[in-house]
């Protein structure tokens, strides 16, 4: 049988995972690193005593499996395109054609 997970801070564990659905809607890449400090900035921010708080990051692969967060990569030009100045462009050029 699997051991059941078990969440300390359920505060601090929905806020990351909405904050990471909300990464995601904006197309950005979340990886173990940014989990980690976001954590950290949100127990700060909900005053999580010490003695509380995770530190390392042993607690993100369960945290992950849990919500299904997959981490994705790009590589080579996909991995260094500016997403915010690709739509930018993409939008200014619809207004040469009419509808």
């Amino acid at each position: 049988m699997k051991r059941p997970r078990v969440v300390t801070r359920p505060d601090v564990e929905k806020a990351l995972f909405l904050w990471v659905r909300h990464m995601e809607e904006k197309g950005e890449n979340i990886n173990g690193a940014m989990l980690a400090e976001k954590r950290r900035r949100f127990e700060e921010q909900l005053q999580v005593p010490d003695d509380e708080r995770l530190s390392g990051e042993r607690w993100i692969p369960s945290f992950c499996k849990a919500y299904n967060i997959k981490e994705h990569r790009r590589h080579g030009e996909a991995g260094s395109v500016d997403l915010e100045a690709k739509n930018r462009l993409n939008f200014d050029e619809t207004s040469f054609f009419a509808l």
